[in-house]
C-alpha cells in the first residue's frame, strides 16, 4: 500500500511539473501594446473640458428665486422661461463638449509580468479637475431573488466581454512607473529612525465609496473616476489607468475616458449630472452612462490599436451602443436579451457567450441565463 501511494505521488508530481497556467492569459500582441501613454491630439497634455458648471448653477439659483416667488408679473414669468432656456442651452453645449473631448483607446496583454494600462498628462489650473474612465462593457449583478426579483437583471451579464480598470492620479513627479514601459504608482521612499524603508502613497485622489471613503477600486466593467481638489496651476499632473484584468473573450482592453473642470459628481452641476439620463435615479447606471461607445472591436492584423479623439456613432461592436442605451434607460434590460436569444435561435445559432469562436454575428451581450446560481434548499 505504501508503495502504491508513493507512485501515485510522483505521478502526479511529475505530470504537475509542466503545468504553467498559460492557458489562463493571451499571448502578447504588437497590436496593442501592453502599457501606452497617451497624448492629446495636438500631441502634448490633454486639457480640461469647460463645461460652465458654475454658470448653471447659477442660474439655477436664480430659476429657484423666480419660480417660488408669489404673483410673479408677466415680465418675470419671462425671464423664468428665458432663464430656463439658458440652462438647457448650456446643458446641451456642456454634453457636446464631453462627447468632443472623449478619448477612445486600447490596451492588450503584457509581454512581462506586470500590469497593462496607459498613463496620459494634464496640467493644473487652481480649480479642481475631474478625471473619467469607463473600461469595455457594462455589468450588472444578476437578480436571483425568488422573493422579491429584478426584472430588469434577471439574465447574468456576459462577464468575457468586461474589463477592468483602476484608476489613480497624482503629482508627475512622484509617479513610479515609466510611461509606456510600465505602469507603476505614486509614492515616495522614506527611511524611519530605525532605518526600515518605507513607502508614502502621494496619490492626489482615488475613487471614493458611497461614504466618500478612499476604497479600492470599483469591480469589473465598472467606471472609475476622481476629482483633483484644488490643482496646482502649470503643475504637470500624470492619470494612471491599471488594467486590473483585460476581457476574457480577446484580451484587448477597450476603454473611453474624459477629463474636465469641476467636480465629477456630488452635485447636480457636475460632470455625472450634466451626463446622467433624465429621470434615472439608479446611481451606477447614472455613472455609467457618462461615456458610451467604448466597446471598440479589434482592427484588422497590422493596423495597431484603436485610438480616436471624439465620440462618433457606430463605431463601436455592433449592437453594443442599442445595449448601453437600453441600460442607461433604466428598463427594457430583459426584454433586450430575450431578443438576442430568439434572434439568434430563429437562425438556428445560438450565442458565443465566451467570444471563443470570435463570430461577430454570434456575440450577445448578455450571458447565458443557464449559469443562473440556484437559490438552494429551503426548509
Amino acid at each position: 500500500m505504501r508503495t502504491s501511494n508513493a507512485m501515485a505521488l510522483a505521478l502526479l508530481a511529475v505530470s504537475g511539473c509542466g503545468y504553467d497556467g498559460d492557458f489562463l492569459f493571451h499571448s502578447p500582441t504588437e497590436d496593442a501594446p501592453g502599457v501606452i501613454d497617451l497624448k492629446a491630439q495636438s500631441g502634448g497634455a490633454f486639457e480640461p473640458v469647460e463645461l460652465n458648471l458654475a454658470q448653471m448653477t447659477d442660474i439655477r439659483e436664480q430659476i429657484t428665486v423666480l419660480a417660488n416667488t408669489d404673483n410673479r408679473t408677466p415680465a418675470q414669468d419671462a425671464e423664468l422661461a428665458q432663464l430656463q432656456d439658458d440652462l438647457e442651452a448650456l446643458q446641451d453645449d456642456g454634453r457636446a463638449a464631453v462627447l468632443a473631448a472623449t478619448t477612445y483607446a486600447e490596451v492588450g496583454p503584457n509581454s512581462e509580468p506586470f500590469p497593462s494600462g496607459a498613463t496620459f498628462e494634464f496640467f493644473g489650473n487652481g480649480g479642481d479637475i475631474c478625471i473619467f474612465v469607463d473600461p469595455e462593457l457594462v455589468y450588472w449583478p444578476q437578480s436571483v431573488s425568488t422573493i422579491s426579483p429584478s426584472a430588469q437583471y434577471r439574465f447574468p451579464d456576459n462577464v468575457y466581454d468586461d474589463g477592468d480598470i483602476d484608476l489613480r492620479v497624482g503629482l508627475s513627479v512622484y509617479y513610479r512607473g515609466t510611461p509606456g514601459l510600465r505602469m507603476g504608482g505614486f509614492e515616495v521612499q522614506y527611511a524611519d529612525d530605525l532605518g526600515n524603508g518605507v513607502a508614502i502613497d502621494l496619490v492626489a485622489c482615488k475613487p471614493l465609496n458611497d461614504y466618500q471613503n478612499q476604497e479600492p477600486h470599483a469591480g469589473r466593467a465598472s467606471v472609475e473616476y476622481c476629482t483633483v481638489r484644488n490643482t496646482q496651476p502649470g503643475v504637470s499632473y500624470t492619470a494612471a489607468l491599471e488594467a486590473f484584468s483585460l476581457p476574457r473573450d480577446d484580451g484587448r482592453l477597450a476603454f473611453g475616458f474624459v477629463v474636465s473642470n469641476g467636480p465629477c459628481d456630488g452635485a447636480t452641476d457636475s460632470l455625472v449630472g450634466l451626463m446622467a439620463p433624465v429621470g434615472i435615479g439608479n446611481t451606477g447606471v447614472n455613472q455609467e452612462c457618462v461615456i458610451t461607445g467604448e466597446a471598440l472591436p479589434a482592427k484588422a492584423e497590422g493596423e495597431g490599436a484603436n485610438l480616436y479623439y471624439g465620440y462618433q456613432e457606430g463605431r463601436s461592436y455592433p449592437g453594443s451602443e442599442d445595449f448601453e442605451e437600453t441600460y442607461c434607460s433604466g428598463s427594457g434590460l430583459l426584454d433586450f436579451c430575450r431578443e438576442e436569444v430568439r434572434a439568434l435561435r430563429d437562425q438556428g445559432l445560438q450565442c458565443d457567450y465566451q467570444g471563443v469562436d470570435a463570430d461577430p454575428t454570434r456575440r450577445c451581450f448578455c450571458g447565458d441565463r443557464a449559469e443562473t446560481p440556484s437559490p438552494g434548499a429551503r426548509r
